[in-house]
């Protein structure tokens, strides 16, 4: 334990690291603010703009809440009427709220494409007869019409918070055995009389709980964010309606965003942990940090080259740490058993380079 906190304690004091954390936490709450101050909202004419329109949009919701029905549906287009307002450069109509914009995009004829491809909505559809009904009739739940749009941004942000976590390990990380071996400490260290196996199963640990750790600060961060200006409404939704298109096709878009949440934070944390892993098996082969840095950014950075040169993504590059922290690698999941096994290469992989890296540090002379 002793040696377990040195090597925590080592890690976290570096000034790299501080200041890494500190960028990644304000980096973070940057771009939550640009959604919060970036919402919309026209009501009856009355047009809000950043924290009260999200209240606005929060307080017209609650009387429709619940189950939603084709009387509802007209009874909110007799309300609030369809958004017809286009402004060249805005790929949105710019009068609507959150009630008027769903049932024209779900349950109408009209559509946005872009500030010069749409058309103003005329009519509803019954429910029945639109992809709504398709997947209520594929699940057997019935569409939960409440304010889900927090959770669109949560995964929006975790998202960033992920990419930031994953560069705060490949720095945070690569010293934890290169830099014995870049200052010459490597034999006065295997000297102790802890032994080699204890030190490193020590700087194993302390790498592992920095990664955990600086995931699980993302996560309650843009958690506390997210309740506190959004509201924790919306998890019986469809998950399809939070990535703004409606699919059969992909099998965790029929979830209920509760489902798919813990699907992804679950991918993102074993995504991490592979990150983790690996850095720490180039830190064991590499003499100096410089390039263990290197070398783990550029294969972190791997899949999206390959996605470029390709244009298709692959088994492998799903399990890939890069991948594992996107949604839409998630989301856009054919066959559920696809993901179990998914989550075992991922961890198999991870175990795989833990053991290869002590393997080798142990041997290194």
């Amino acid at each position: 334990m002793r040696l377990y906190r040195m090597e925590l304690f080592k890690i976290c004091t570096r000034k790299l690291f501080l200041f890494g954390a500190a960028g990644m936490i304000g980096i973070t709450l940057l771009y939550f603010l640009s959604y919060v101050s970036g919402a919309e909202s026209t009501i009856n004419g009355v047009r809000y703009r950043g924290y009260e329109a999200i209240i606005a949009d929060r307080r017209i919701t609650q009387e429709f809440q619940g189950i939603l029905t084709d009387e509802k549906v007209g009874q909110i287009v007799k309300k609030y009427g369809f958004p017809k307002e286009a402004r060249e450069g805005i790929n949105m109509f710019v009068d609507t709220n959150y009630l008027n914009g769903f049932v024209m995009y779900y349950l109408s004829d009209g559509y946005m494409r872009g500030w010069d491809d749409y058309q103003v909505a005329t009519c509803t559809y019954p429910i029945a007869e639109t992809q709504l009904g398709e997947m209520e009739a594929l699940t057997g739940r019935e569409m939960i019409l409440e304010y889900h749009y927090g959770w669109e941004v949560f995964i929006n942000v975790l998202n960033l918070g992920f990419i930031l976590v994953g560069i705060l390990v490949i720095f945070g990380i690569s010293p934890i055995f290169a830099e014995e071996s870049h200052i010459e400490t490597l034999p006065l260290l295997f000297t102790a009389k802890e032994g080699k196996g204890r030190d490193i199963r020590a700087k194993i640990a302390a790498g592992l709980t920095v990664a955990a750790a600086s995931y699980l600060a993302i996560v309650l961060m843009a958690l506390a964010l997210c309740g506190m200006f959004f509201g924790f409404g919306g998890l019986e939704s469809f998950t399809g309606l939070i990535f703004g298109y409606l699919s059969t096709w992909f099998k965790t878009a029929l979830l209920p965003v509760k489902g798919f949440i813990l699907l992804y934070l679950l991918f993102a944390f074993v995504g991490q942990l592979e990150l983790c892993a690996v850095t720490m098996l180039l830190s064991a082969w590499c003499k100096s940090p410089f390039h263990v840095v290197v070398a783990d950014a550029l294969l972190w950075v791997l899949p999206i080259l390959l996605l470029a040169f390709s244009g298709r993504v692959s088994f492998s590059m799903r399990v890939t740490p890069l991948y594992l922290i996107m949604p839409h690698n998630v989301y856009e999941i054919r066959y559920l058993l696809m993901l179990p096994v998914m989550v075992g290469i991922a961890l198999g992989a991870t175990i795989a380079c833990l053991a290869l890296g002590y393997r080798k540090y142990k041997n290194k002379e």
